[in-house]
């Protein structure tokens, strides 16, 4: 799937302005004062950010909940369908054929991977560790928490400079 040059310029556009409100928005922070104290927590800051982020996997959680009982409808439905058309005893010969819809639903699913159950090879989907981001997900917050050090030490026209 090829993506259209608007769309690109559109991201682009996104990338820009999002980094540098961050940019601005982190400053600002760290220009406040209470009590004559000036603030300056950036490990406060990560993970605050961190947090917020952490509250995608809630939604992440929720859709794939809302996709299985979806997907165990439709297989009901089959069966439902399945048995009334063996009770009717209609049967046309497409047993054996795979529609674009059965298709879909395969690709949806993601990588498969071949096991056996009870002796017969089958597919079944071949699930990730939740463990496998943890050590990236830790890099990312050490470095975030680096640049919040150095926002927090220079200038943000500086440090906008080093961070492209």
């Amino acid at each position: 799937m090829a993506l259209s040059k608007t769309l690109i310029y559109t991201y682009l556009t996104g990338m820009v302005l999002w980094g540098t409100a961050n940019t601005i928005l982190l400053s600002l922070q760290f220009s406040e004062t209470s009590l004559n104290v000036q603030y300056g927590h950036p490990w406060f800051q990560t993970i605050t950010m961190f947090l917020g982020e952490t509250y995608c996997l809630l939604v992440y959680y929720i859709m794939k909940y809302l996709r299985n009982r979806k997907q165990k409808q439709k297989d009901q439905e089959k069966l439902i369908s399945g048995e009334e058309a063996k009770l009717a005893g209609a049967t046309d010969g497409s047993e054996g054929v795979t529609s674009n819809e059965d298709e879909e639903e395969a690709l949806e699913k993601g990588p498969m991977v071949e096991v056996l159950i009870d002796g017969t090879p089958t597919m079944v989907p071949k699930e990730a560790s939740p463990f496998l981001m943890f050590i990236p997900s830790m890099c990312d917050f050490g470095g975030s928490t680096l640049l919040a050090f150095a926002l927090l030490n220079m200038q943000t026209s500086i440090y906008q400079m080093f961070r492209g």
